[in-house]
């Protein structure tokens, strides 16, 4: 939820991540933009592990593959958008 900032303490404020916006122009003409959190600052007062999203590594996803291949399995994939964003951790 929104906080109001005359209710925030300065470490509060301190600690808010900043909003990063970025706009492309596609070929078509038309605007995207594209917004997210700028989460560096929070390495100097939280865990590794309270900041840092569950991501798989490479290497695991180039063996699980192989191993899918060689044993003919069938394999199906699908995003879901903002997964990271809308999903608490």
């Amino acid at each position: 939820m929104p906080l109001d900032p005359k209710t925030m303490s300065t470490t509060e404020k301190r600690r808010a991540l900043e909003s990063l916006i970025f706009l492309t122009e596609k070929k078509d003409e038309l605007i995207k933009g594209r917004h997210c959190a700028n989460g560096n600052p929070q390495f100097q007062w939280m865990d590794k592990e309270q900041v840092s999203g569950p991501t798989v590594m490479t290497a695991s996803t180039m063996i699980n593959s192989i191993i899918e291949s060689k044993e003919n399995r069938d394999v199906a994939t699908f995003d879901i958008p903002n997964a990271f964003i809308q999903t608490e951790v």
